[in-house]
C-alpha cells in the first residue's frame, strides 16, 4: 500500500509542478492502462469503442485540415471511461464539453443520461462529430464555440464542464478559463497529459478561479482532475483577455494567443 501511495504522490506532482496550498487529492487512483491505444490510433480511419456493452463506432479524419481534433486521443478515451463508470458525474445535468474533437465523451455522457452539448471551435471538427452521433443512433446537440469568445451564457447555464486533452497549450489557458466561467458551471472535469513543462502553466492558471483536484491517474500518463469554481471567481474574463500580451513566437488572433 505504502509504495502505491507513493507513486501516486509522485506522479500527481509531476503532473501538476505548480502545487497550490488549496489543491487536493481525492481518492486519487493509479489506474492501469488496460486498453487504450497509444497515439498512433489517431491514424487509423475508423475507431471502435465499447462502453456498457454497447459499440461506438466513430470515424476518424486526422490527417484533414482541421488537424488534433479529427482523432480520439488517450485524454477523451480516458475521461469517457471515468463517466461511464461514475454516470453520476453527468446524469440529469446540463453538460457541456469543450473541444469535443470526434466526440467520444460526449456520447458516453449522453448514454449516461447527461444532457448534452458539444462543442469546438472548428466548423469541420464539430461536422464530423454529428456524423459520428449520428451514425452511433445519438441525438446531442452541437455548438460552434470558440474560448475566448465566450461571455457569460445567461442562456444557456450548465452544470459540468467536460474537457480531455483541452490543456496542452499554455497560450489557451486563459481562453479555457474563460469559457469554463462563461458555463456558469460550478464544476469542470478535465483529464489531462502532460507533455512538456509548460503544461503546467495552463493547470496553474485554471486554478485561479477553479479548486483543482486530482481524480486519477492513468498508467502514469493521463490525469484526470476535478476542478469545483472558487467561490470568487468572476462570471468570465472578457476584461482579462483583452489585456494579454502574447509571449514570444505566439500571435494575437482576437484576444487569443496562438502559434505562430
Amino acid at each position: 500500500m505504502s509504495v502505491v501511495v507513493v507513486v501516486i504522490v509522485f506522479v500527481a506532482t509531476r503532473a501538476w509542478a505548480v502545487a497550490s496550498p488549496q489543491r487536493r487529492l481525492l481518492g486519487a487512483a493509479l489506474v492501469p492502462r488496460d486498453v487504450l491505444c497509444d497515439d498512433s490510433c489517431i491514424f487509423e480511419p475508423q475507431r471502435i469503442f465499447d462502453f456498457g456493452g454497447r459499440q461506438l463506432v466513430l470515424a476518424q479524419e486526422f490527417e484533414s485540415k482541421a488537424g488534433t481534433g479529427m482523432g480520439v486521443w488517450e485524454c477523451s478515451e480516458v475521461l469517457s471511461q471515468l463517466i461511464a463508470r461514475r454516470p453520476e458525474v453527468v446524469s440529469h445535468k446540463r453538460v457541456l464539453e469543450v473541444g469535443c474533437g470526434c466526440g467520444l465523451a460526449s456520447m458516453v455522457s449522453a448514454m449516461s443520461g447527461g444532457r448534452v452539448t458539444a462543442s469546438d471551435g472548428d466548423d469541420e471538427v464539430l461536422q464530423l462529430a454529428r456524423r459520428n452521433f449520428d451514425a452511433n443512433g445519438l441525438s446531442i446537440e452541437t455548438r460552434r464555440l470558440r474560448w475566448e469568445e465566450a461571455t457569460a451564457m445567461a442562456a444557456a447555464k450548465f452544470e459540468v464542464v467536460l474537457g480531455a486533452d483541452v490543456t496542452y497549450f499554455p497560450g489557451s489557458a486563459l481562453p479555457l478559463a474563460n469559457v469554463m466561467l462563461a458555463s456558469a458551471a460550478p464544476v469542470a472535469y478535465l483529464a489531462h497529459k502532460r507533455r512538456t513543462a509548460q503544461d503546467d502553466e495552463t493547470l496553474a492558471t485554471l486554478a485561479r478561479y477553479f479548486e483543482p483536484h486530482l481524480l486519477e491517474v492513468v498508467d502514469r500518463s493521463v490525469s484526470v482532475f476535478r476542478y469545483d469554481r472558487r467561490p470568487r471567481a468572476p462570471p468570465d474574463l472578457a476584461d482579462v483577455l483583452g489585456t494579454v500580451q502574447c509571449n514570444d513566437g505566439y500571435r494575437r488572433v482576437g484576444s487569443f494567443c496562438s502559434l505562430l
